[in-house]
């Protein structure tokens, strides 16, 4: 995957806008902040999800001493047109700036078999970014497995991101009120996002399908709309969205205590 070390350098952003945290977990307050990287990849001839898990066995092994704070999940489109247009991605956080930092060194210095091993299986040279994730709600952090929604949104004019926040913690708010389990943050692009036309992606995220199937009811036909569109309406608005299938690669503060 002509995977290089400085881009695979721990596996989507403006890094001065960035609040440094504390290495050993990620702050649940709403709004804060912390790095995600995105890889967007294809499968190399003959390989597949097979031989990533077997890889990603072997990254976790190697970061329990060179990347402890990183998190990671694989994604596989599920309903999607052409804003997915990739086999498969690697979606991973860090808690801080530090630990990103740490662990880009690391790679470079003791991860080349590693980056080798990814090459082999999957190719993600097209597509690399680095975001900021803001949180909107998520109490008790993202699942291991799910369900991942993204939307690509676009801000009215004059409105920020901290517009956009706000409003969706109200309507989050609505929803969880009306019965939706929904965790939900914001990424604003950074390095690697290229020419875009969006302002920010929205991820609503769930433990499975029967979650995300009960709050496109609520949404639907349980009030979420009439009570929720209105919030947005001179803020920000989203295109229709994007659905990946999401398995865990790598626990990291967010499961403390819990065995890879």
């Amino acid at each position: 995957m002509k995977l290089r070390l400085a881009a695979l350098s721990a596996l989507l952003v403006l890094a001065l806008v960035w609040t440094a945290g504390s290495r050993a977990q990620i702050s649940n307050v709403p709004g804060s902040t912390n790095p995600v990287e995105f890889y967007a990849c294809n499968w190399v001839e003959g390989r597949g999800m097979e031989d990533l898990l077997k890889v990603a066995a072997e990254f976790r092994d190697w970061a329990k001493k060179y990347d402890p704070d990183y998190s990671a999940w694989i994604l596989t489109p599920e309903f999607h047109h052409n804003t997915a247009n990739f086999d498969v991605a690697w979606l991973g956080s860090w808690p801080d700036l530090t630990s990103f930092g740490q662990a880009h060194a690391n790679l470079h210095a003791y991860g080349r078999n590693l980056t080798e091993a990814f090459d082999r299986v999957i190719d993600c040279s097209d597509r690399h970014e680095l975001v900021t994730s803001i949180l909107v709600d998520a109490p008790q952090g993202p699942p291991e497995n799910g369900v991942v929604v993204f939307h690509q949104c676009r801000l009215a004019p004059g409105k920020t991101v901290k517009d956009a926040l706000k409003a969706h913690m109200e309507a989050g708010a609505i929803m969880k009120r009306l019965g939706s389990k929904q965790r939900s943050w914001i990424y604003t692009p950074g390095l690697g996002a290229g020419d875009i036309d969006f302002d920010y992606w929205r991820l609503l995220v769930f433990s499975d399908y029967p979650e995300l199937a009960q709050m496109l009811d609520i949404y639907t036909r349980g009030g979420g709309k009439e009570k929720t569109d209105p919030i947005y309406a001179d803020i920000a608005s989203c295109d229709l969205p994007t659905v990946f299938d999401a398995r865990w690669a790598k626990k990291g503060p967010w499961y403390r205590g819990a065995a890879d």
